[in-house]
């Protein structure tokens, strides 16, 4: 229930504050006078689009605050699955600053327009004559006979399972696809795979590898340099060793004589011991190498490939690139993985199609079962307000696809005069009986299912008199289980509200301003009978207004 609305610098409003009750409250005023508006600052609390045009001052932001009784609307998951803390008298609060800039609160909470948007649904209904495209709507079909159904859970048994389902669709097709984008890429990462196999990378050391190949392309120079340590080491003519040597035993002669000598001697031969192993590896070492001009061919391609290969892969080293060879055979392992994985996900799938299918199955033959109490109440409605001719035919076939409704398919049709052929309730042409059809159809659901605040814009255009009379009175019983909020242009219907209040404006020297204030007693007559005679009330329209509000 809507127990206070207050508007602050909005379009024509600069400050509205009403307190609002159970039952029915009509809205009157003059064409123009603001009511628009006031709907206008309502869609914002339940999360319609903001625009800065609609600040009346363009400097200062926009609040519209709506106290909302919340304790009969099972609202309480909604507040978990948000965290958001609930309160039974709960406060929801838009504000739209000079800049543009949104801001949404509920219960001092901010939150994005989604979640206003989908707590403001549970909320207000809004229905303005604009609206009646819903009269052919299949989901609000739907919902009518579902409210007949008692669906509530069974529906949100069905809705659970066919998110599953979705959700299974959605990772069987990304599986496929990763399938066939690893199909394209197989031949060549087998291609690539081969490449890096061929270069034998594990046993391979690219150092060693670069380091002989230096060693084979310098051969004659090392040959050469090698040689002629060598013979300046041992060779024949000016040996460095015989010298050394004969040096040693020279010392050694006089070793004896004094420690000093002695010390001479013993490092001598130490230096000798390690020339003549200097000069005999230098020897082998110099028989070792030898220009092979094929085996410097195999290392050379050997190195340039490596090379090749860490290019190609954006990668540096051998070890790099057998992480890089790793990875791609895991590729391709997940290749052959994802057909066990699709395989996997078809059965699941399978078998949610199968649950869904029963749950739709279930959800249908209660639709069906209502049917005929939904025509029959229906019917009864429309006649009561005039259409005693009227006949409602709705029927449901399946569909070959499941939606997040079911799989039924439902058709309104509907003959609205006698010695017509039933048609598509879009078919319609009078725009009071689009009206009045429209009303049927939301009485009907008030009597099966606890309805948010409704508010009704003007939905009695094109109707008047005795049916207007007898719309107010559907109204009315529609208010007995819920609360409602009519604007009207209608006498017959504002007489029947248990509260009333008048938009109007008041033009000033250099601004227009809109107000919304309840109205009661002979203030509320008078403005009833100015609605049946206009400007200039007589007695006659009082006595009549009179009677409209039950006063006599």
């Amino acid at each position: 229930m809507l127990r206070q609305l207050s508007i602050q610098n909005y379009a024509l409003i600069e400050n509205i504050e009403v307190e609002l009750s159970n039952g029915l409250s009509v809205i009157t005023g003059e064409t123009g006078s603001g009511k628009s508006i006031i709907l206008g600052a309502l869609g914002l609390i339940i999360g319609e689009r903001a625009d800065t045009k609609a600040l009346r001052n363009p400097e200062v932001k926009c609040i519209v605050e709506a106290h909302f009784a919340i304790g009969n609307f099972n609202l309480r998951k909604f507040f978990e699955e948000n965290d958001l803390d609930f309160d039974e008298e709960t406060v929801v609060r838009r504000e739209i600053s000079p800049a543009g800039k949104s801001r949404a609160f509920v219960n001092d909470t901010p939150v994005k327009l989604n979640q206003l948007k989908a707590f403001g649904k549970q909320l207000i209904d809004i229905h303005s004559q604009h609206q009646n495209s819903l009269l052919y709507d299949r989901s609000f079909q739907l919902s009518i006979v579902d409210a007949f159904a008692n669906n509530d859970e069974v529906l949100a048994a069905y809705s659970l399972k066919f998110r599953s389902y979705k959700k299974l669709q959605s990772q069987l097709r990304e599986l496929e696809e990763r399938q066939a984008q690893s199909s394209q890429d197989e031949d060549y990462l087998n291609f690539q795979l081969t490449e890096l196999d061929e270069a034998n990378l594990d046993d391979l050391n690219l150092e060693e590898i670069e380091e002989e190949l230096q060693t084979l392309n310098h051969a004659e120079e090392i040959q050469s340099s090698l040689s002629k340590a060598y013979s300046r080491l041992d060779g024949e003519d000016f040996a460095a060793v015989v010298n050394l040597k004969e040096a040693t035993d020279a010392i050694d002669d006089i070793s004896s004589l004094s420690k000093v000598y002695l010390e001479f001697s013993e490092r001598l031969k130490s230096t000798l011991i390690e020339l003549q192993d200097i000069s005999s590896e230098i020897e082998r070492t110099a028989d070792q190498v030898e220009f092979d001009p094929e085996r410097i061919s195999i290392l050379t391609d050997q190195v340039n490939k490596i090379h090749s290969l860490e290019q190609k892969h954006r990668v540096s080293g051998v070890e790099e690139l057998i992480a890089t060879r790793e990875k791609m055979r895991d590729q391709l392992d997940t290749t052959t993985n994802l057909e066990e994985d699709i395989n996997s996900a078809k059965k699941e799938l399978s078998k949610a199609e199968k649950e869904l299918s029963k749950a739709a199955g279930e959800l249908s033959k209660r639709r069906q079962s209502q049917l005929p109490k939904v025509k029959s109440e229906v019917e009864e409605i429309l006649s009561f307000v005039g259409m005693p001719h009227a006949e409602l035919n709705p029927r449901i076939s399946e569909s070959e696809d499941f939606d997040a409704l079911g799989k039924d398919r439902i058709e309104f049709l509907i003959k609205t005069n006698k010695g017509l052929q039933a048609q598509a309730i879009d078919k319609i042409a009078s725009g009071g009986e689009t009206s009045r059809v429209m009303l049927a159809l939301k009485a009907s659901i008030s009597r099966h299912k606890a309805l948010p605040v409704l508010i009704l814009d003007e939905i009695d255009a094109g109707v008047s008199g005795e049916v207007a009379s007898k719309m107010g009175k559907v109204m009315k019983e529609m208010s007995n289980n819920m609360q409602l909020i009519t604007i009207t242009h209608l006498p017959q219907i504002a007489g029947q509200g248990n509260h009333h209040f008048k938009v109007y404006k008041v033009t000033g020297a250099n601004s227009t301003s809109t107000f919304l204030t309840p109205i009661a007693g002979e203030e509320r007559v008078k403005e009833i009978a100015q609605m049946l005679s206009g400007e200039k009330t007589t007695e006659a329209a009082m006595n009549n207004a009179r009677e409209l509000m039950g006063k006599i």
